[in-house]
């Protein structure tokens, strides 16, 4: 479990998944209750468990370009 103190860059893992197209971002892989995000060619899914979202690709493009060009940013 994460603290408040601990950085949270140091705790996210990315993994290449079998298909070299998907990739596994979860925030620790010591449990299998953090959330994680798995994209690959069909899109994005973003929960865990039974509290899955999924974007199609031109979703998850939108967020991301989002993300970058400033739109969405960190929440303080």
């Amino acid at each position: 479990m994460l603290t408040i103190n601990e950085n949270i860059n140091e705790k996210i893992e990315v993994k290449k998944m079998e298909n070299q197209n998907e990739k596994k971002v979860v925030l620790c892989d010591d449990c299998d209750h953090c959330p994680e995000v798995i994209t690959n060619t069909n899109g994005a899914t973003i929960g865990e468990d039974d509290n899955i979202v999924k974007l199609k690709p031109i979703e998850w493009n939108l967020l991301v370009d989002n993300i970058q060009n400033g739109t969405l940013t960190k929440i303080n």
